[in-house]
């Protein structure tokens, strides 16, 4: 039938088919949402991409992605499972527009080492290292680095309700130049485990403010089975620990940390 039509309308009857079968193609897809310029919250997932626009819906896949566009006053949540990488948060918040790092609500995170991050086995690197200012961490767990958990070396960040455990060295280190740093509320155990059963003769500790630190507060804290100190402070100005029982239950007591070690092993002599 076609054969005996105009050429032109032949034409145009080709055409709109050929329009007909690529929107048909197109329809069940839509494009992904542009990032935002209003966005407060980040949104990241084992499950994501690091080419989505960070909703909920659509995730990012690294924190380390969330961390390049984040800016004060926004929020990171991380969604439920583990996170293999090694994170730098150098970005800063202000005062009253903090930048915040968190587990999404009702949910669990793990940054997890898996004992080949950050790959550096000297106490100085971290799996977390903080070096911006007005940053808070919390509601996560951090374990298993080949150096130190966590390292916060900025000013004026918190570090709070956290699980750190199994590192190489140091669980949480607050040092260099910042002042005005805050560890609380944080589980620290099973730290500084090159020196495992009294191994080795230097250690590290689970939670120390130390080497320049100024105005750091550690409270709240439960810290124990560290193979080193298991909280300290030296070489550290004005460093604030509530310090000897557990936190008793009343609300109006003052937050104290718990400090328990292993009692020391030694090999025996030849």
């Amino acid at each position: 039938m076609l054969m005996w039509m105009p050429y032109r309308y032949r034409l145009a009857l080709l055409t709109l088919a050929l329009l007909a079968l690529l929107l048909t193609l197109a329809w069940p897809f839509s494009p992904l949402p542009h990032v935002s310029s209003m966005t407060t919250i980040w949104y990241v997932s084992p499950n994501g991409n690091d080419a989505n626009p960070s909703t909920e819906a659509y995730p990012f896949r690294t924190i380390r992605k969330a961390v390049s566009m984040v800016s004060g006053g926004q929020t990171i949540h991380l969604r439920a499972g583990s996170y293999h990488e090694a994170v730098n948060i150098s970005c800063s918040g202000t005062a009253s527009q903090p930048i915040t790092l968190c587990a999404y609500p009702g949910e669990h995170a793990v940054l997890d080492g898996t004992h080949n991050l950050p790959g550096s086995s000297d106490c100085s690197g971290a799996l977390m290292q903080i070096s911006g200012s007005y940053v808070i961490v919390s509601d996560l767990e951090i374990a298993n680095s080949t150096d130190v958990n966590l390292a916060i070396s900025g000013s004026y960040d918190t570090a709070r309700r956290l699980n750190v455990h199994h590192a190489w060295c140091g669980g949480v280190l607050v040092n260099g130049h910042g002042a005005g740093n805050v560890v609380e509320g944080s589980e620290v155990r099973s730290n500084s485990m090159r020196n495992e059963n009294a191994s080795q003769s230097s250690w590290s500790a689970g939670l120390t403010a130390a080497r320049a630190p100024t105005q750091t507060i550690l409270r709240g804290n439960r810290v124990h089975n560290n193979w080193g100190e298991g909280l300290s402070t030296f070489e550290a100005d004005h460093t604030t620990i509530y310090a000897g029982a557990p936190v008793a239950p009343a609300p109006t007591a003052a937050p104290r940390n718990m400090e328990v070690c292993p009692p020391p092993q030694r090999r025996p002599q030849p």
